[in-house]
């Protein structure tokens, strides 16, 4: 059975299984696209970097990308962007760089299925360091790939005990570089089964 708060922070014996997370790769993506160009207008070059980069280096399957019509731009001018992926909007920020290119970056932290999967079973796994019992990870949902973090680099998951089926509210925070910073679970689950 799952209680009481969990946080895994850099701290203690914590400290270490932390940083074996960051070191197999399990961090978010911030990647970005660098285009020139080419006489187009800013905002068709964005999308452009986007289109040509998303499924690379993201593997998002993209349905649609805007971007905030810009004409006149300067070096350092930035604008919105999003891709539509499924039926969520994933948003992304263009700037304006030196030599007539275009920088365009996730606004929000992006997981992708790799890492998506490789957090639940991590999650699974801490929950061992704390109860004794750990969860596997199909007992771990972290939403369905990519996920997209909110603005405080924050993920929230859901652990079904495997002993009472209790379902228990994670938040997984990863820090401004995109790796694991901490997990916390709820004292109390949301829903029992029955």
């Amino acid at each position: 059975m799952l209680r009481g708060v969990w946080r895994v922070r850099r701290r203690g014996s914590r400290w270490a299984l932390v940083v074996a997370v960051a070191v197999l790769g399990l961090s978010g993506t911030g990647c970005s696209g660098l285009f020139g160009r080419g006489g187009d207008e800013p905002h068709r070059a964005a999308q452009r970097v986007m289109e040509r980069d998303l499924l690379d280096e993201y593997g998002l399957e993209t349905e649609d990308v805007e971007c905030e019509s810009v004409t006149d731009a300067r070096v350092g001018d930035t604008f919105e962007c999003h891709a539509t992926v499924g039926d969520r909007e994933i948003p992304f920020v263009a700037e304006m760089v030196e030599d007539d290119g275009v920088l365009v970056e996730p606004d929000r932290l992006i997981l992708p299925e790799d890492t998506v999967r490789e957090l639940e079973s991590v999650v699974g796994r801490l929950t061992a360091d704390r109860d004794g019992v750990e969860v596997p990870s199909d007992n771990v949902d972290c939403g369905r790939p990519p996920v997209v973090a909110n603005r405080h680099n924050e993920v929230g998951c859901t652990i079904s005990d495997p002993v009472d089926g209790n379902e228990y509210e994670a938040t997984v925070t990863f820090d401004e570089s995109g790796e694991l910073a901490g997990v916390e679970v709820a004292r109390q689950p949301h829903a029992a089964v029955t």
